[in-house]
């Protein structure tokens, strides 16, 4: 008995082959090869984690406020909520993966340290194919209550060059009436996101002032760096509005945004 243990002994052993072991050598070598070129190309996963995490969060400067004080077409501003401090930013790689949408995630992001490619905008001035008979006209390049505009996110979250009209494919801010295939993700109110799309009319946004009383008498005035405001959509007249609902991705856990009256008309 003794001498067949020890037989045994030498007849198996860790480095035995057995089954199909070339084919799980090879796969293995395949798989190390694979991830050693990967690497070396700089395609892995947490490479390309990286390379998003460099690209959104570069900091980035904000335009200066002009001598008159007001805000003006061109500039690089942050949209910051008042109550919360957070701010409106974008995901340009998490895009709605249905034919035609061409469109990625808007958030609101708390606790932004500085302005970043993917929090901030460029405020460019909206042109009509046609002029409306009741829409006012402003030859000067000043942002003035009621009057119509879109939000481009900033070029360098695409790395892209920028410049006064969003770079050379600008992002705009958008939003949709509440359908089956169309809506918020958590809170099922109007959806709110960035489309690539230059010629639609859901890219259309002004500002009013958040008191109701005050909007009539506001109508065409400048409006000042710094003020609060309240972005409105024009197709739907639904103003931008922060969720309370929690919306996880790549930069941690940021609040969902969506286009809805939150609180009754003339309270805060």
């Amino acid at each position: 008995m003794a001498a067949q243990a020890a037989q045994d002994v030498f007849r198996y052993n860790p480095v035995c082959l057995i089954g199909n072991w070339n084919e799980d050598r090879e796969l293995q070598r395949s798989i190390l090869k694979d991830l050693l070129g990967n690497k070396a190309r700089g395609t892995l996963k947490v490479d390309r984690f990286y390379k998003k995490m460099e690209v959104a969060l570069s900091e980035v400067e904000l335009t200066t406020v002009a001598a008159d004080g007001y805000v003006h077409f061109g500039d690089v501003l942050q949209f910051v909520h008042v109550d919360t401090g957070c701010v409106l930013s974008g995901d340009v790689s998490d895009k709605d993966s249905r034919p035609g949408e061409d469109s990625c995630t808007a958030t609101a992001a708390p606790e932004v340290r500085a302005p970043c490619h993917r929090n901030t905008f460029v405020l460019v001035k909206y042109r009509a194919p046609r002029t409306a008979v009741f829409d006012a006209q402003y030859d000067d390049d000043v942002l003035h209550y009621g009057q119509k505009f879109r939000l481009a996110l900033h070029a360098g979250a695409q790395s892209l060059p920028m410049d006064s009209d969003g770079g050379p494919r600008p992002l705009y801010l958008f939003s949709k009436p509440v359908t089956t295939t169309h809506f918020a993700r958590c809170s099922h109110s109007q959806l709110v996101g960035l489309t690539w799309r230059r010629d639609a009319s859901d890219t259309i946004w002004q500002v009013v002032t958040p008191d109701p009383k005050m909007r009539a008498a506001s109508d065409g005035v400048e409006v000042m760096a710094g003020a609060p405001i309240m972005l409105i959509h024009v197709p739907t007249q639904r103003p931008l509005c922060l969720e309370p609902h929690k919306y996880p991705n790549d930069f941690g856990s940021e609040m969902e945004i969506s286009a809805k009256q939150a609180t009754p008309l003339g309270l805060k």
